[in-house]
Parts: structure tokens; sequence; C-alpha cells
């Protein structure tokens, strides 16, 4: 079994970042993952190398085209409480992460988190769903989605 609060975490990531129309590959509450060029851009960890860690891996070229949603989906379960005060702290930093991105794009960062407060409310039953889904399973194709 997965710890809940990431299932969450990582599930409402993906119900925003579907609902705003990205491609979701595959969500997985753990195990190892290469980290994609728009993760390497956001955070700032070298693309390619082997992480162990849980994510909502979306297109590589997801900040290409869409950025505003890809940094929408990335702060909204900053919006959404896991139940772990390390997990909602970590969603907090993403927050934070989501809103210097959009200041450096030249995006409306009120914006990107008025509508991740927004849609971690209005997909919450989606999200909820999907993290039960991934706790059972550890791992779900964006296919299955």
């Amino acid at each position: 079994m997965s710890d809940p609060a990431v299932c969450l975490h990582e599930a409402t990531h993906a119900a925003v970042a579907l609902r705003r129309g990205l491609v979701v590959r595959r969500l997985q509450s753990g195990g190892w993952v290469r980290v994609p060029r728009y993760c390497s851009q956001l955070y700032g960890i070298r693309r390619g190398i082997p992480l162990r860690s849980p994510i909502c891996l979306l297109a590589d070229d997801c900040l290409d085209t869409d950025p505003e949603s890809v940094l929408i989906a990335m702060a909204a379960p900053a919006y959404l409480e896991s139940g772990s005060r390390r997990i909602d702290s970590y969603a907090r930093l993403e927050a934070l992460l989501a809103t210097r991105y959009a200041q450096k794009l030249r995006l409306d960062s009120t914006r990107v988190q008025f509508y991740a407060a927004t849609l971690a409310e209005i997909c919450e039953p989606e999200a909820r769903a999907l993290a039960e889904r991934l706790e059972a399973t550890r791992v779900i194709a964006g296919s299955d989605l």
C-alpha cells in the first residue's frame, strides 16, 4: 500500500492537469523515474537522472505547449489538504515555485493560483477517487485515467 497523503497529492496534480487538457502519461506513488525536461525546468534538477519519487508524469513538452496549465496543476495540491503536514508543506513549496516560474514567464501568477485553488476544489472528488486507485495499484498508466 502507498501513503494516502502522497497519493492524494499526486492525484490532485493529475485531476487538475486532465481538467486543463494536459496529457498525463503516468501517475505513480513511488518507484523510479528519469527526470523529464519539464521537471528539470521547474525544479532545477538535472534532466534524465533517475530519481526515486512519486510523480504525475506529463508530456515532456508540456511547458512549451501550455505553461499556464502546467503551473496550475503544479500548484493545485496546495489547496487540498492531504492530512500530512510534510506533504502539505511540500505542496505549498510547489505552489510558490509555480508562482515564481509564472513570473519568470511573465504569466499572471495571481491567475495561476486562483485557478489552482478553484480547480483543486472542483476536482476534489476525482482526485480522491484517483488517489484510492493509486494507493491500491501504486502506478496508473495515462491511458487508464
